[in-house]
Parts: C-alpha cells; sequence; structure tokens
C-alpha cells in the first residue's frame, strides 16, 4: 500500500503589476508559487489577514508558500 504524496503546485504570475490568473484556487496542502516577472521592480505579497508575507520578491525570483 502506498500514500499519495503528490502535491498540486499553482503559479501566479506578477506581470505588469498584476496577478495571473485571478481568481486562484488552491487545493488543501497545495504550493502557491508567485513569480515577478517584472524585471527590475520588487514586489510583495501579503495574505488578508496577514497570515504570510513575501518580504521582497525582486524581478525574475519566486516566493512560495503553503496556505492554512
Amino acid at each position: 500500500v502506498s500514500a499519495n504524496t503528490s502535491t498540486q503546485n499553482t503559479e501566479i504570475l506578477i506581470s505588469n503589476f498584476s496577478f495571473n490568473p485571478t481568481p486562484v484556487v488552491v487545493p488543501a496542502g497545495g504550493q502557491v508559487i508567485w513569480r515577478n516577472n517584472d524585471i527590475g521592480i520588487v514586489h510583495t505579497v501579503v495574505a488578508a489577514g496577514n497570515q504570510f508575507a513575501s518580504g521582497l520578491i525582486a524581478g525574475g525570483d519566486t516566493f512560495t508558500t503553503v496556505p492554512t
């Protein structure tokens, strides 16, 4: 018997000061990866209620979290 240990990743692109796709539904236990495509511009991602905050995400970089 083997357990299913796969998780589903959801990638959100930050481009031209907007998120794509929107809206996003993340399955329980799934990772969310924000990718900043605005080269030369830093962005932040902060959850409503402050459950997480990315800090600065440089152009070309990512931030990953697992929402609870």
